[in-house]
C-alpha cells in the first residue's frame, strides 16, 4: 500500500476534480429543482426555522435590521441571514428559488474546502472520491443543503475550514505565514462559535491539532494571535451575552460529563448514526442494506484510523492527516459525553460529514488488491441506496411539500380577502410561515413565545386582532364565554377558523378589599387564607392532584352584587390551573346558583378593551351577568394527574352596572403622562402597547405578562416596583381603589391620583431616596391588577435604608416611622433596630430608647454564643434556650441566631439538624429548615440576620442526665453535609457542639 502523498497523487491526477464537483452540484440543484417553490421539503420536518432566517434576511435589506442571532434565539448566529440579504439584494426581491441559494452556495463551500483538506494530507485521489462521494449525501444533510434551517451547513463548512487550516498552519514553513495562520485560524473559530455551538468540536479538534503538532508556540502564538482574532471572530456574540443579563455564556456547555459517555457512546453507535446516515431508511428499502451499511461506514472507519495510528508520530510520512483521528476522537467523546446525545437528534452527528467521505474514499484508494473488490463493491451498492433514499425522499415529499404550499397561499390568499392583516396563531402554520408566503402584507404573532418582538407589539396594539385556529383546536370560543364577550365574528377559511371583532360587555366592576374576603376550600381549607393575603411568596394549593370535584369558595362578609372573578398565579405555576370550572354563588351557603356553567377555557383575558392570549399564566378569569351574593364557589372538573390546584390570588368585583357612554379616557393618560414627564409606567398589557407606541418607546413600560426565558420569550422587566418622581402606575378603574389603599396602608411613597375616564393615573409624589432606589422596592411586586407583596427581609432592608437617609438628614420623625416599619417587615433587622434607638434617643424618648435596645438584645442578640461557620457562607452566632432544664416527653423552645456571610449564588434549600446525645451514644434529634416552611430555598443577602424558633422535643424513654447538643447543616434537596469553615471544636468537620441539655427525672420538677 502506499504511504507517501506523492504516490497518491500520480493516482489523482487521472481524475477530473472539478467535473465532480459539478456533479455534486447538479445532484443538489436537482432537488432544489424537484419544488422550486417549496418552503419545506419534507413534512417530517416542517417548522419555522426557514421563514425565520428568509424573514432575518428580507428585513436587513428593507429595514435596516441586524439581528445577531435568529429571532428568539441566542445560540444561531445570523450568517446565513446575512447571506439571504445579500442574495436579495442582488437579485432585487425574493424569487421562489433564490430562498435555496445561501444553503447550496455554504455546502458547495464545504465541498471545496474539504477536497482542499483531503487533497493536503491524503492525496488528489483520496480528496476526489471524499468529494464524489457528496454527490449523493445523507438525507438529513440533504435537505439542510436545499433549505435553510439554521446554523448546520454553515457551521460544517466553517469547522471544516478550521481543520484545514490547522494543517496549513502546520505545514507552513515561513514563521511570517504561520503567524497569519494563527490569527486567521482564531479568527474562523471565532466566526464559526458564533454561527453555530457545533463548531466547538472543529474549535476542539484544531487547536489540539496545532498543540500536538506546534507544542511551546502554540500555546504562546494562540494566546497572542489567535485567541484576540477568536473573539474579534466572535465579536457579535460576546456583544450580545455582555449586553443580556439573562443569558450566561457557560450555559452553552450543555452540561458535559464524563459520565455521559457509556450511554453516549452506546446511543451514538445504535440510533443516531444509523439515523444520520440513512441506515434506518435502507432497512425500509432492503432487508440486509442496514448492516451492509454499518460494515462499510463501520469497516472503513477502523482501517482509516488503523493506518494513520502512527500519525501523531513527527516523521510518518502522512503525519498531517493527524487531523482526521484527532478530530473523529474529539466529536465522539464531546458529542456521547453531552447531554444533547438523549434527544432525538441525529443532526448533531452532522459534523462527521468532515469525516466519514474520507475514510470511505481512503479505503477505495488503499484497498489491497485481495479486498479491492468487496471494498468497491460494498461502497458503491452503498452509495447507490443513499442516491435511491434521497431521491426517492425527494420524489415523495416534493410533491406533499408543494401542495402544503399551496394551501398557505391559498390562505394567505383569503385573508387578505377578507381584511385580516393581524392575526394570532398557533404553531402550524405558524407566525413565520404565514408572514414570508403573505411578504409581510399579513402580520401574523404566536399566541405564546412569539420569537419576533416587533410582530408581538404590532399585535399588543391592535384593539381588534382576528385569531387563527386549525379546525377542532379552537380553544378562544368556550373561553369568550366565560369571559363574558358580549359578540364576535366565526367563519371558516379552508382548513382554519378565524375569530375576529371580539367585543366585551360593557360593565364598570370595583374590586372588593382583600381584608372583605375569607376562604375555604374542599382541600387544605385552613390555608385559603393565603389567597387573599397579596403576597407573592404564599399560594393556596390542595396539595393533592387535581381531581374533578374540588373547590374553593370565598365568603365575602356581606351580599354584593357580583359580576366577576379572578384567580392569579404566578406565570412558572400555570400547569397548576384548572381548566375546566363552573362558579355558583349564594347569599346564604345553603342555596347555589350556578352563573358559569361547567366550561372547557384556556388562557385568554380582558386587558383594556380587547382579549389577549396568555403569556405562560397569569389569571384565569370568568363575568357573568350581575348576581347578589355572598359567597362565590369555584369547582374544577379536570383530572390534572400530575400537579395539584393552586390559587396564589383570589379577586372578586362588584358589578357597578353598564359602562356609561362616551371615551375610555385613553388619550387623557397618554397626554398626561407625557405632561408629568415619567419615563417609567406599570400598567397591564393594553395600557403599555399604547404607552410605548404614543411615546415611541421613551417610556419604559412594565408589564406583568413576560416571561424570562430569553431564547424564545420577550425580555422579562423587572416587576419589582422602582420607586421615583418619574414612576407612574395605569390601572382600570376596577382596581383602582384596592391599589390605592394598599398604598396609603403603607405609608412609604405617595401617590397622586388621576380618574381619567375608565383608567386611573398614579404617579409619584414623594419618593424616599436611598441607594437602594435603584434596584427598587423588593416588598412590592407589579402583577397587572395591582401589587402584591414579596420578600419581607428584602423590604424591611429597602425600608431600612430609607430610615438611614432620613435619619442622616435629621428629620427623626421620618426616621423613626421607616425604622419601625422595616422592624414590622422582619423583626430582626439590627439596623433598623438601631436606627429606631437612635431616632428615640434624639426626640427625647430615652424609655422608648431603653425599651427598643432590650428588645434588641432579646430578639436579635443570642444568649448563648456559639461561633461557627459554614461553607464560608452561613455563621451561627447562638441560640436562646426557653430554659435549661427539662424532663421526658416536654418540648423545650430554642431560638437560633445565623448571619449570611456571602450569597452561595444560586437558590437552595437548606436545612439544619441538631444531635442531641447522652450516654452510651444514645442519641435524638430536632431537624428543621434554616427558613419557615419545608420548601423555603435561599433569598437571603449578605450580612442578613436570620432568627430560626423552633422546639426540641425530649423522647418519652430518655433517661436522665445531661446531653450534649450538637449541630450541622445540610441541603435539603440532596442530603449533603455542609462543612465546617470556621469555629467549632478542632476535629468537628460537619457538626459544631452548641451546649448541653440537662435531662431530670419527671418527679423531680
Amino acid at each position: 500500500m502506499p504511504t507517501t502523498v506523492a504516490g497518491v497523487r500520480r493516482r489523482g491526477g487521472r481524475l477530473l476534480p472539478a467535473s465532480v464537483f459539478l456533479c455534486v452540484a447538479a445532484a443538489h440543484i436537482w432537488m432544489i429543482w424537484m419544488a422550486p417553490s417549496a418552503l419545506s421539503f419534507s413534512l417530517r420536518h416542517i417548522h419555522t426555522d426557514s421563514a425565520v432566517i428568509l424573514l432575518m434576511g428580507k428585513h436587513m435589506i428593507e429595514k435596516g435590521e441586524f439581528p445577531i442571532f435568529y429571532y428568539g434565539q441566542d445560540w444561531f448566529g445570523s450568517l446565513s441571514a446575512m447571506v439571504h440579504a445579500g442574495v436579495f439584494l442582488v437579485l432585487g426581491g425574493i424569487p421562489p428559488w433564490s430562498i435555496h441559494v445561501a444553503p447550496l452556495l455554504f455546502f458547495l463551500g464545504f465541498c471545496l474546502v474539504l477536497y482542499r483538506l483531503t487533497s493536503d494530507v491524503l492525496g488528489p485521489a483520496v480528496a476526489a472520491w471524499a468529494l464524489a462521494w457528496n454527490i449523493a449525501t445523507p438525507v438529513h444533510l440533504a435537505e439542510y443543503v436545499v433549505l435553510p434551517h439554521g446554523g448546520y451547513v454553515e457551521s460544517l463548512m466553517l469547522g471544516t475550514l478550521l481543520l484545514w487550516l490547522a494543517v496549513r498552519l502546520v505545514m507552513a514553513q515561513q514563521t511570517r505565514t504561520k503567524n497569519g495562520y494563527y490569527a486567521l485560524l482564531g479568527f474562523v473559530g471565532g466566526l464559526a462559535w458564533w454561527t453555530s455551538p457545533l463548531a466547538i468540536y472543529q474549535i476542539t479538534a484544531s487547536g489540539a491539532y496545532v498543540v500536538m503538532r506546534e507544542r511551546s508556540a502554540a500555546i504562546l502564538k494562540g494566546t497572542l494571535l489567535s485567541l484576540p482574532a477568536f473573539f474579534l471572530g466572535a465579536a457579535p456574540f460576546f456583544y450580545s451575552y455582555a449586553f443580556d443579563p439573562y443569558s450566561n455564556v457557560l450555559s452553552l456547555g450543555g452540561g458535559y460529563a464524563l459520565a455521559n459517555i457509556p450511554a453516549g457512546l452506546s446511543l451514538l453507535i445504535t440510533e443516531r448514526l444509523p439515523q444520520y446516515l440513512d441506515w434506518t431508511l435502507f432497512q425500509a428499502k432492503l432487508p440486509f442494506a442496514y448492516g451492509l451499511a454499518a460494515l462499510v461506514y463501520g469497516g472503513c472507519t477502523l482501517v482509516f484510523l488503523w493506518h494513520l495510528r502512527g500519525t501523531f508520530r513527527a516523521r510518518h510520512p502522512l503525519r498531517n492527516a493527524a487531523i482526521f483521528p484527532v478530530f473523529f476522537l474529539v466529536v465522539i467523546l464531546l458529542l456521547t459525553a453531552s447531554p444533547h446525545i438523549r434527544r432525538y437528534a441525529p443532526q448533531y452527528a452532522l459534523p462527521l460529514s468532515a469525516f466519514f467521505p474520507v475514510a470511505v474514499a481512503f479505503c477505495l484508494v488503499h484497498a489491497p488488491r485481495t479486498w479491492k473488490l468487496a471494498t468497491w463493491s460494498g461502497a458503491a451498492a452503498v452509495f447507490l441506496l443513499h442516491g435511491w433514499t434521497t431521491a426517492a425522499w425527494v420524489a415523495r415529499d416534493a410533491p406533499q411539500a408543494e401542495s402544503v404550499t399551496r394551501r398557505y397561499l391559498s390562505l394567505v390568499q383569503a385573508l387578505e380577502t377578507k381584511g385580516v392583516t393581524r392575526l394570532y396563531t398557533q404553531a402550524t402554520p405558524g407566525s413565520e410561515i404565514l408572514n414570508f408566503y403573505a411578504r409581510e402584507r399579513v402580520i401574523a404573532s404566536l399566541l405564546t413565545g412569539e420569537r419576533y418582538p416587533p410582530n408581538l407589539h404590532a399585535l399588543e396594539r391592535d384593539p381588534e386582532p382576528a385569531f387563527l385556529f386549525r379546525r377542532g383546536t379552537d380553544s378562544l370560543t368556550p373561553t369568550l364565554k366565560v369571559l363574558g364577550a358580549s359578540s364576535y365574528e366565526k367563519e371558516n377559511v379552508g382548513a382554519y377558523v378565524v375569530i375576529r371583532h371580539v367585543r366585551q360587555t360593557g360593565r364598570r366592576y370595583r374590586q372588593i378589599p382583600a381584608v372583605e374576603l375569607q376562604g375555604t376550600a374542599s382541600h387544605e381549607a385552613q390555608a385559603m387564607e393565603l389567597a387573599a393575603d397579596r403576597d407573592m411568596e404564599s399560594a393556596w394549593t390542595s396539595v393533592q392532584p387535581r381531581k374533578p370535584g374540588m373547590w374553593v369558595e370565598l365568603d365575602l362578609g356581606k351580599p354584593f352584587t357580583v359580576g366577576m372573578v379572578r384567580l392569579w398565579n404566578r406565570g412558572q405555576d400555570h400547569g397548576h390551573y384548572p381548566m375546566q370550572l363552573r362558579v355558583e354563588t349564594s347569599v346564604d351557603g345553603a342555596e347555589w346558583r350556578e352563573v358559569v356553567s361547567r366550561s372547557a377555557v384556556d388562557y385568554f383575558y380582558w386587558s383594556g378593551p380587547r382579549v389577549y392570549p396568555w403569556e405562560w399564566g397569569y389569571r384565569w378569569e370568568a363575568r357573568f351577568v350581575p348576581t347578589r351574593a355572598r359567597r362565590i364557589r369555584i369547582s374544577q372538573h379536570e383530572d390534572g394527574g400530575r400537579f395539584p390546584w393552586k390559587v396564589a390570588e383570589a379577586y372578586v368585583y362588584e358589578d357597578l352596572g353598564a359602562q356609561p357612554p362616551g371615551p375610555a379616557g385613553e388619550p387623557e393618560v397618554l397626554r398626561r403622562i407625557g405632561e408629568l414627564g415619567l419615563d417609567r409606567v406599570y400598567a397591564d398589557r393594553w395600557m403599555s402597547a399604547r404607552i410605548a407606541e404614543a411615546s415611541q418607546g421613551r417610556v419604559d413600560t412594565v408589564t406583568p405578562f413576560t416571561m424570562a426565558i430569553p431564547a424564545f420569550y420577550v425580555r422579562l422587566k423587572s416587576r419589582v416596583i422602582q420607586w421615583g418622581e418619574r414612576t407612574g402606575f395605569v390601572l382600570e378603574d376596577a382596581d383602582a381603589d384596592e391599589f390605592e389603599r394598599l398604598m396609603a396602608h403603607e405609608g412609604v411613597h405617595r401617590l397622586s391620583r388621576e380618574d381619567l375616564g375608565r383608567w386611573v393615573l398614579f404617579h409619584v409624589t414623594a419618593a424616599g431616596a436611598s441607594p437602594d432606589t435603584v434596584r427598587g422596592d423588593p416588598g412590592w411586586w407589579w402583577m397587572g391588577l395591582g401589587a402584591v407583596r414579596t420578600d419581607p427581609r428584602g423590604k424591611s432592608r429597602y425600608l431600612a435604608g430609607l430610615g438611614q437617609t432620613a435619619y442622616e438628614e435629621g428629620r427623626f420623625d421620618r426616621a423613626l416611622e421607616l425604622s419601625r416599619k422595616a422592624v414590622e417587615a422582619h423583626a430582626c433587622n439590627v439596623k433598623a433596630r438601631l436606627v429606631t434607638v437612635q431616632a428615640l434617643g434624639r426626640l427625647g424618648r430615652e424609655g422608648e430608647a431603653l425599651s427598643e435596645s432590650q428588645t434588641l438584645a432579646e430578639r436579635c442578640e443570642p444568649r448563648v454564643r456559639t461561633p461557627a461557620e459554614f461553607r464560608g457562607t452561613l455563621e451561627l452566632l447562638g441560640y436562646t434556650p426557653e430554659r435549661e432544664r427539662a424532663t421526658p416527653g416536654e418540648q423545650i423552645g430554642i431560638r437560633y441566631f445565623w448571619k449570611v456571610k456571602r450569597d452561595p449564588g444560586e437558590k437552595r434549600a437548606i436545612g439544619v439538624f441538631v444531635h442531641v446525645e447522652g450516654r452510651e451514644r444514645r442519641r435524638f434529634q430536632s431537624d428543621h429548615p434554616l427558613l419557615e416552611g419545608e420548601e423555603a430555598v435561599w433569598p437571603l443577602a449578605g450580612d442578613d440576620i436570620v432568627v430560626r424558633e423552633t422546639r426540641i422535643r425530649i423522647p418519652r424513654d430518655a433517661a436522665p442526665g445531661t446531653y450534649r447538643m450538637l449541630l450541622g447543616v445540610y441541603d435539603l434537596d440532596t442530603g449533603k453535609r455542609w462543612r465546617v469553615s470556621a469555629g467549632g471544636t478542632a476535629g468537628q468537620r460537619e457538626r459544631v457542639p452548641l451546649g448541653t441539655l440537662q435531662v431530670e427525672a419527671a418527679e423531680a420538677r
